[in-house]
């Protein structure tokens, strides 16, 4: 197929000398068109996945907003202040002395 216009959902797409042409003018060559397939390939299969994941679980639509913020500060809360139990307070420089230590 050389020097041809594609029609239906490609229209605007054309092969010229070898090369797939986009409605934009950009060229693509053989070799990067395996890398597209490759591409096309691992989200055809992510999308797979996802599905599966969703039939899994029972998808359903409600959920909680989880502010980013406020999880970094129960994750460091629990992680430096918990150290050795004594919570934030008087151990609190010990504990944070001790997780820099680690």
């Amino acid at each position: 197929m050389r020097d041809r216009a594609l029609t239906g959902p490609w229209a605007g797409f054309a092969f010229r000398s070898g090369k797939l042409v986009s409605p934009e003018g950009r060229e693509f060559g053989p070799e990067d068109l395996a890398y597209l397939a490759l591409t096309v390939g691992i989200a055809q299969e992510w999308r797979r996945m996802m599905e599966e994941h969703r039939e899994d679980r029972g998808y359903r639509r409600d959920g909680t907003v989880v502010y980013f913020r406020d999880a970094v500060r129960r994750r460091y809360t629990r992680r430096v202040c918990m150290v050795d139990d004594s919570g934030p307070g008087p151990g609190l420089r010990a504990n944070v002395l001790r997780a820099r230590t680690r």
